[in-house]
């Protein structure tokens, strides 16, 4: 008896800790609330550090109240630049922010893409950014597939985002990872009922990423070394004078703690524009970029 009304009283004090635990959970309260309750003031713009495809905006954030909220930020939102010549965001995964009583000027990075392959992205240039409505069904659609299948801050999502706002074909959609180009292709040919592309060919320099058969006309290239404490994400990316990333040149999402030599090439007889910027980018922050003179030659480091 004694032994039944000591796992009784565990049993009812294990029951209260709990309850008052799950009393103490915040529900997130999304953003349009909390600011029309005046409970924040959130202002938005770019991340310098990030690109149109790798955390494009940074939220910061102001507590106005003396108690300590959690605020989400859906995906699906749009954000649209002051400069029209700029591109439009639509952040691709839902961001909780927890903010301490009276916190003022929280920064959070958020992910995104660009919805418009023809405008500028802003890169180290200031760009606030005001709020605008929901994306449309289609691409709230595409949008929600990234997000549950981890593709946000990926080349790869960012091209089907273009490839399904610019009506293009689905051969299109790249990047390094084969599977999450086929998966995103397969799911906008079920969206717009456009056929799938065939596999890209041997020889095929845009598609296929990982070629042995195909032959550089202007063969650039270089060496990078990563360097951090901890397993990291890395990558090497080239981009235009609008700072649109054209090709990705190196992916590793699984980089081991310690330095890591790389190598990368391109052909730059693809390309026609005069300079090409070639980016080194850890866990989607650019940590060196060096401007290529593609018809002259030359390299200049640019931070």
């Amino acid at each position: 008896m004694k032994q039944l009304f000591i796992t009784i009283a565990i049993s009812l004090l294990l029951f209260i800790c709990i309850s008052a635990f799950k009393n103490t959970e915040t529900t997130a309260i999304p953003f349009e609330t909390a600011i029309a309750q005046k409970l924040i003031k959130i202002e938005f713009e770019n991340n310098p550090s990030g690109s149109h495809y790798l955390n494009p905006i940074c939220a910061k954030i102001t507590n106005l109240k003396s108690d300590q909220i959690e605020i989400l930020i859906e995906k699906g939102t749009m954000l649209y630049p002051e400069d029209d010549e700029m591109q439009t965001i639509v952040l691709s995964n839902d961001a909780r922010i927890a903010m301490l009583p009276n916190q003022i000027n929280k920064s959070a990075n958020l992910a995104g893409f660009c919805t418009e392959s023809y405008d500028h992205a802003p890169g180290t240039q200031k760009m606030k950014y005001k709020l605008g409505l929901k994306a449309k069904e289609n691409l709230q659609k595409i949008i929600g597939f990234i997000a549950s299948n981890k593709i946000e801050n990926t080349l790869e999502g960012q091209t089907a985002v273009w490839t399904l706002l610019n009506n293009s074909n689905l051969s299109e959609v790249v990047g390094f990872d084969t599977v999450k180009v086929k998966n995103l292709a397969v799911f906008l040919s079920k969206l717009t009922n456009k056929k799938m592309p065939p596999p890209p060919s041997a020889n095929d320099y845009k598609r296929n990423y990982y070629t042995t058969t195909y032959q550089m006309k202007a063969e650039i290239g270089g060496n990078f070394s990563f360097q951090k404490s901890k397993p990291f994400r890395a990558r090497i990316a080239m981009f235009d004078t609008n700072n649109i990333c054209v090709r990705e040149l190196f992916l590793n999402e699984n980089c081991p703690a310690g330095i890591q030599k790389v190598s990368y090439k391109f052909d730059a007889s693809q390309f026609t524009d005069k300079y090409y910027y070639i980016k080194s980018i850890v866990d989607e922050k650019i940590i060196f970029n060096s401007r290529y003179d593609i018809k002259n030659g030359g390299i200049k480091r640019m931070n």
